[in-house]
């Protein structure tokens, strides 16, 4: 299922980031779900409740990445940490909307 990561989500007058999050477990998976029409349809209409007027996404490329169960990048993870921060718990996207 996907999910609109509102505390990382941001919205301004004219343009706005969303992350959006898939709890499937297995990765690809994943990437298909956040690569989705439905992804982007779910950045739009959650811009469009906050207020940025007829959102369209700008995002070329969904390049989804994944994160830890505390929601920190696994590329960024130190090698040394415990193997429980190296695993994979989620992906997300960023998805850029601007107003038309």
């Amino acid at each position: 299922m996907l999910a609109v990561v509102e505390q990382l989500s941001e919205i301004g007058v004219t343009s706005g980031t969303v992350y959006v999050e898939s709890d499937a477990s297995a990765g690809a998976i994943a990437v298909d779900e956040l690569t989705s029409k439905k992804a982007k349809d779910l950045a739009v209409l959650y811009s469009q409740q906050r207020g940025l007027p007829n959102p369209r996404i700008t995002t070329v490329v969904l390049r989804p990445f994944a994160i830890n169960n505390q929601g920190v990048l696994l590329a960024r993870v130190d090698k040394k940490a415990p193997p429980s921060e190296r695993v994979m718990s989620r992906m997300r996207v960023k998805i850029e909307v601007t107003s038309r």
